[in-house]
């Protein structure tokens, strides 16, 4: 399964939600709906190196 963090206030994010609607492989997680998710997320960008190239350029 695929964990795809989101938040309803972004419209990049709206149109990824759309294209993986109905699809069992994916998990769609909102960061804004509990400060939980948001820790999620946030662990996961700071530990994973598939995160490494975007914190290098911003």
């Amino acid at each position: 399964m695929i964990k795809m963090y989101v938040m309803h206030t972004c419209p990049d994010c709206e149109y990824v939600e759309k294209q993986v609607e109905g699809n069992p492989n994916f998990e769609v997680i909102d960061i804004g709906k509990h400060v939980r998710n948001l820790k999620q997320f946030l662990d996961l960008r700071d530990s994973h190196p598939a995160f490494d190239q975007a914190k290098a350029i911003a």
